[in-house]
């Protein structure tokens, strides 16, 4: 005996989705604009876009899962046509007499979307022991790190720039041997929330009076 799994057999409601989403695109894909589908399909803006999106699922057993796309099966030639030198309508031209049935738009909106992935993929391409650097050396004597770069990582990784902040604050307490700072620094680094350094806060509070007394006195061996 077989037993269906109710679950994972799409309704008729869903089906219908399926088959306006299916429309929405093709129209689309012809150059339609998404006004003109809003009233020929007599659905709402919101619709035509929510249809259009490549993650849209009418149900949620596939969510996160994108529809298939006219470009798929020639994305690798427009990226080795691409790396050729043509041009997004000379690719048009060339994918178009090979079958391709979509719209010129699509193809530059998919070169965009993966310059922006790459772009993406390289700012976060640095090596630990570099950003390690920059705890004992300022960006300036980090050759591999450059100042656009740095701003790049604190802008998308700000407890990056947070534990930079608090090991150069620490630096300068020592080095001012200004130990009414130590509380205040104990505090900050506690907010971070970081188990390092919440280990080398609770050996500092395990024996406060032998830091004080390294921030204040020079000792000679």
């Amino acid at each position: 005996m077989v037993f269906e799994n109710k679950e994972l057999v799409p309704s008729e409601k869903e089906k219908a989705k399926l088959k306006l989403a299916k429309e929405v695109r093709e129209l689309y894909n012809k150059g339609y604009s998404k006004r003109k589908i809003s009233k020929l399909l007599n659905i709402h803006r919101s619709t035509v876009d929510k249809y259009l999106d490549n993650n849209f699922s009418p149900t949620n057993m596939n969510k996160g899962k994108r529809l298939p796309s006219m470009l798929d099966s020639y994305k690798r030639q427009i990226q080795v046509l691409k790396r050729n030198g043509k041009s997004n309508k000379e690719i048009f031209e060339i994918i178009r007499g090979e079958g391709y049935t979509g719209s010129y738009s699509n193809i530059g909106i998919y070169l965009a979307k993966r310059n922006l992935k790459i772009e993406e993929s390289k700012e976060i391409r640095i090596k630990r022991k570099d950003l390690i650097k920059l705890l004992y050396k300022p960006i300036e004597e980090v050759e591999t790190i450059s100042k656009e770069l740095y701003e790049k990582i604190i802008q998308r990784y700000q407890v990056i720039e947070s534990i930079i902040s608090l090991v150069n604050e620490f630096k300068q307490m020592l080095k001012s041997k200004n130990v009414e700072k130590i509380e205040e620094w104990i505090e900050k680094a506690s907010n971070l929330k970081i188990r390092k350094i919440d280990k080398f806060v609770s050996g500092l509070k395990r024996d406060m009076q032998a830091v004080r007394n390294a921030i204040i006195y020079e000792y000679n061996h």
